[in-house]
């Protein structure tokens, strides 16, 4: 830059120019910015050179903006943002995630024959704690309903043992004859059809009222001894075995017994003479009890441990002893299936306690 004397050079003029060459031809980028000042008497004139076009560096302070007044806070904000949103959520959730493992222990408890318990309604959102509220009066009014149901079927089967004995007694004095026979069998049926409703109204209140250590081997064996003479009978064979150590579950034992005696019923009334009903009992408990029988066609495979159920509506059964057997093992947290035998019949499993059951 200079100053130069107002007579210097006419040529000037205030402004940005850009610089040329003798050929006329420009520089790129190159700038001369001349300034006309008068001081007094004086007349001055300003000119500075410029390498860059001036209008561009507003990148420069546009990024110095960014990164000192966006960038570097908003490093530390983020993480900072994130833990609390994290925490409030969290402490926004709580009261949610206490309902759902309530809900969860509700589901078992059902499973398991116990009292509902209701949910808890303290310190919930308005919102949830009114769908809290109806959910607890809906358990309230199952909790009645099954009581009633439980309650109805244990007092229908009480009243109808009295005067089905004395049935049974008069139907015995007829004179022989095929008609005597079929109602006696008819009775001894329905009389069977009252115990098991019977046991199956109690299995609950029983479970609730009384659980110990079970030994499941030692009560599947004393099954298998009682019943060696109705297997006997019946022209088949039954071999068992156990494991060597206990397999103790806490439950009801008489339960537990009706469950697997039931099964095995099943097995010597429906197994081919001269065949061998297996019952195994391994060391979790697991209660199978495999027969050469005709098998269970898939679609039939849940439908049998359904109440009342009986396939093609007859059959010798009454369609109760199957379904007391899976309420009984669900009542001890485990479960009864049946899968086809390898080389023909069925296989029923029986667990007393949570276990994974196979996937089919």
């Amino acid at each position: 830059g200079g100053v130069v004397d107002s007579g210097v050079d006419p040529m000037l003029r205030e402004g940005f120019i850009e610089i040329g060459e003798s050929d006329n031809q420009t520089l790129k980028d190159r700038w001369l910015f001349t300034k006309h000042e008068d001081f007094g008497k004086s007349s001055y004139w300003i000119q500075v050179a410029m390498v860059g076009d001036p209008d561009w560096r507003w990148r420069g302070a546009l990024w110095n903006e960014v990164r000192d007044h966006v960038l570097v806070p908003v490093i530390f904000i983020i993480p900072a943002l994130v833990i609390v949103i994290l925490m409030t959520t969290a402490v926004a959730l709580r009261p949610l995630s206490r309902v759902a493992s309530q809900a969860a222990a509700l589901e078992q408890a059902v499973s398991a024959g116990e009292t509902l318990i209701p949910l808890s309604e303290n310190n919930l959102p308005q919102e949830i704690g009114s769908v809290i509220a109806a959910i607890n009066a809906m358990l309230r009014s199952l909790e009645r309903a099954f009581n009633i149901q439980r309650q109805f079927t244990s007092d229908a089967a009480h009243e109808l043992r009295t005067p089905l004995a004395v049935l049974l007694l008069e139907a015995s004095r007829l004179p022989a004859s095929p008609i005597r026979e079929t109602i006696i069998r008819d009775l001894q049926m329905l009389a069977v059809m009252i115990n098991q409703l019977l046991r199956f109204a109690q299995a609950e209140e029983v479970m609730a009222r009384e659980r110990h250590r079970v030994d499941i081997p030692s009560v599947a064996r004393r099954v298998c001894e009682e019943m060696a003479g109705v297997a006997v009978k019946g022209g088949v064979a039954l071999a068992f075995d156990e494991p060597a150590e206990p397999a103790m579950v806490s439950g009801h034992e008489a339960l537990i017994d009706i469950a697997i005696r039931n099964v095995l019923d099943n097995a010597i009334r429906y197994s081919p003479k001269g065949e061998t009903i297996s019952v195994e009992v391994d060391r979790t408990g697991t209660v199978t009890i495999d027969d050469r029988g005709p098998g269970i066609p898939d679609q039939q495979k849940e439908l049998i441990f359904d109440r009342l159920w009986r396939a093609g509506g007859g059959g010798s059964g009454v369609g109760i002893g199957l379904a007391l057997v899976r309420r009984v093992t669900r009542l001890h947290g485990g479960d009864a299936w049946v899968e086809d035998r390898p080389g023909g019949g069925s296989r029923f499993s029986l667990t007393f306690q949570p276990t994974s059951r196979p996937a089919r």
